[in-house]
């Protein structure tokens, strides 16, 4: 079994992610190959595994993920995957390319907390917690470097 009743939507998304990821370096056939799978653009590197994880929301897909004593409790799963939080999702990942484009582009600022407290105003439905730094823990920042927005655009 590849995913158990017991997984979290959010586990089982990065599970079938990373495995578009890997998938696309497995089956990715190019002359030059240090430009080949996720070694190429982030832009391009997101695709495949951002389309692999449309694959969960087939209950056939997923229910053959679940062990033999599992499968018949495949319909449990649906919740995990028809969630009412998937526009307050899709709204921070907006948020987050937002940061990571401003953070990245032009002079460094003195005051990120600023900078995203700003952002958050003008595009996110949920109010920044003043006297925090949540942009600190976000390692994509430093990752990715302004190619955040690549998890959007391959969507």
């Amino acid at each position: 079994a590849v995913v158990s009743t017991q997984s979290t939507g959010s586990q089982v998304q990065t599970l079938f992610h990373e495995l578009g990821h890997a998938l696309h370096g497995i089956l990715g056939r190019t002359t030059y190959q240090h430009t080949s799978g996720t070694r190429g653009p982030t832009d391009f590197a997101e695709i495949p595994s951002t389309l692999f994880e449309n694959f969960i929301s087939h209950p056939r897909v997923w229910t053959n993920c679940l062990s033999p004593r599992e499968q018949h409790r495949g319909d449990d799963l649906t919740h995990l995957f028809n969630t009412p939080y998937t526009a307050l999702e899709m709204e921070t990942s907006i948020l987050h390319a937002m940061v990571d484009l401003t953070l990245h582009s032009g002079p460094p600022p003195r005051d990120t907390c600023e900078v995203v407290a700003r952002l958050q105003e003008e595009v996110s439905s949920l109010v920044y917690p003043a006297g925090t730094a949540w942009h600190h823990r976000f390692s994509h920042l430093h990752i990715y470097r302004s190619k955040y927005y690549s998890y959007l655009w391959s969507r």
